[in-house]
């Protein structure tokens, strides 16, 4: 089997991600809300180190 991701895996995931930061939060619960779109890259950057380059941090930090 092949341990590789697809690149729509996480293309989804990142898609994904960014609809978890659009969702609305009470205003209680605003300074609790993750970076998903990080959590995300550091996910991919761990389980593939050698797919997932440095430069896709900075891809996603412009994104913000």
């Amino acid at each position: 089997m092949n341990n590789r991701p697809k690149v729509l895996t996480i293309v989804a995931t990142f898609f994904f991600a960014m609809m978890l930061m659009l969702m609305p939060l009470p205003d209680w619960a605003r300074p609790y809300r993750p970076e998903w779109i990080v959590l995300a890259l550091i996910y991919w950057n761990i389980t593939f180190p050698k797919k997932s380059r440095r430069g896709h941090c900075l891809d996603i930090r412009a994104m913000r």
